[in-house]
């Protein structure tokens, strides 16, 4: 529950509002893909080998899939405060193709059986665990098994998006240029999708500087459920009523260009190891994240001051 100073500092913020999150034309939040199985999808490789990826299968055995039905994906990757590009930390199956339509359906059973003998032998190892009732798939697959237990965000994946992991204490958006793979997740996680509508005049990089904002995200914890004590889930339900501050097209232009440095220290902390230069990283990055807040901050008529005192952060 909000305190009487948050309450009226979240009035503050929706009364300078220009929109909130998830308006028509603004941002789309939807979840990543839900496969129903993640342990028979998503899988670290042992080795790779004239096209075809070994890897241990869920019950501890070695499996075999020809990798032109993988893609780099996350499943449990930690991410940081503006952080950049996730390196993947699994692969997945991914048994689909685009039809004329440019969307994705399941691969037709003929053509995993002669093109894909390694996945075929695989999914049939698992065919019952994989078809109802054992697994919720819609709509029912039929004979392809492999078909993901839902397809509604197979096609929202290409495109840069943000990454934002669900639970967590603060607010830890990633962006993605590679068309990674995501799981979905209901309230705990572990990663909610966001992307900027065609007609959203707020750039991707703007966005992830308002959601990195304190206030905005203790307006999202506030506002939503806590989980494992502290940890405050950033989930669609909360994340589309965030108010966004009008900001001008000059304080746009500079919030990316901030923005777009944070995320590449954030990578280049990842590999570093030399204490004198992280510390000088630490220092740009703290320094960038302040500037961005300041203006926002500003845009919503809000103080320093009083930032501090409602975050906490004294």
């Amino acid at each position: 529950m909000a305190t009487e100073a948050q309450e009226k500092l979240f009035k503050r913020l929706e009364s300078k509002q220009v929109a909130k999150l998830g308006d028509r034309d603004w941002v789309k939040i939807f979840v990543g893909v839900q496969t129903s199985a993640d342990d028979y999808y998503f899988l670290r490789v042992k080795s790779r080998s004239h096209g075809i990826a070994t890897f241990v299968d869920a019950l501890g055995e070695e499996s075999k899939v020809e990798e032109a039905l993988l893609r780099p994906a996350i499943r449990d990757r930690m991410i940081d405060v503006y952080d950049g590009q996730p390196e993947p930390d699994f692969d997945v199956i991914f048994p689909y193709l685009k039809n004329e339509m440019g969307r994705y359906e399941p691969i037709p059973v003929d053509m995993m059986r002669e093109d894909f003998p390694n996945a075929w032998k695989y999914f049939k190892k698992f065919r019952e665990r994989l078809s109802p009732p054992r697994r919720s798939v819609s709509p029912n697959p039929g004979e392809k098994v492999w078909a993901y237990g839902r397809s509604q965000s197979l096609n929202e994946l290409s495109e840069p998006k943000l990454i934002v992991r669900t639970l967590s204490l603060v607010p830890r958006y990633a962006l993605d240029s590679d068309g990674l793979v995501v799981p979905g997740g209901g309230d705990g996680g572990p990663y909610y999708l966001l992307r900027p509508n065609d007609g959203c005049p707020y750039s991707i990089d703007t966005l992830q500087a308002i959601l990195s904002h304190p206030v905005i995200d203790l307006y999202v914890a506030v506002n939503g459920k806590r989980f494992q004590g502290s940890y405050a889930s950033h989930r669609k339900a909360f994340l589309e009523r965030v108010p966004l501050p009008r900001l001008t097209e000059h304080e746009r232009a500079e919030i990316d260009e901030r923005t777009q440095e944070l995320r590449s220290l954030a990578e280049r902390l990842r590999s570093e190891t030399d204490r004198s230069i992280r510390e000088s990283i630490e220092e740009r990055r703290s320094y960038l994240s302040k500037k961005n807040n300041e203006v926002i901050s500003q845009a919503f008529g809000l103080e320093a001051g009083e930032v501090e005192i409602v975050t906490g952060s004294l």
